[in-house]
């Protein structure tokens, strides 16, 4: 794909080829996916992009929701816009708090590439965001997310920095990544 100076005006969706090999799916988003056989429907690995959030104290800080790629600016955890939130502790851990109707579970030390399929259960409301931790996220509308934390970095004073993570958005209620 080219560079596009009116991306707004592009159409979303899958173009399958007639014989099911290298198909391209483009999300409203500006995520693609390439699937060899069948239709792209977000069913399998998709490409993970990245983000960087950032809180500069417990009252000014940075959400994330996975299905528009929307970053928002938030002020209270107990009332999240975003799917989820981090606060900044250090360099080696963050807070991660998530919106009301969506949870967590904290994957270890994985990669979201070795990360095929969402567990069922085991989900928390709240998660200690660790560096190198991948983490996955049930949503209300019954779609699921993953992200892997790849860096931190401290800003000073209490919860202030940067995290950079790696997402996936498996935008059709399946569990498979």
């Amino acid at each position: 794909i080219f560079g596009l100076s009116d991306p707004e005006s592009v159409a979303t969706g899958t173009v399958n080829s007639t014989a099911n090999k290298n198909n391209i799916s483009l999300a409203a988003n500006g995520d693609t996916s390439l699937c060899d056989t069948g239709v792209c429907d977000g069913s399998g690995s998709g490409t993970a992009r990245s983000i960087t959030l950032r809180s500069t104290s417990f009252n000014s800080f940075q959400g994330f929701i996975f299905a528009d790629g929307d970053i928002t600016s938030e002020t209270d955890t107990s009332n999240l816009t975003g799917d989820f939130s981090i606060m900044v502790e250090g360099a080696q851990m963050a807070f991660i708090n998530v919106r009301n109707g969506v949870t967590i579970k904290d994957m270890g030390v994985t990669s979201i590439d070795q990360i095929g399929t969402a567990d069922e259960t085991g989900y928390q409301t709240f998660a200690h965001g660790v560096l190198g931790h991948s983490y996955v996220f049930k949503l209300p509308n019954n779609t699921y997310a993953v992200i892997e934390i790849i860096s931190l970095t401290a800003g000073g004073g209490g919860f202030g920095g940067t995290a950079m993570f790696r997402y996936k958005y498996q935008p059709n209620g399946t569990r498979q990544f």
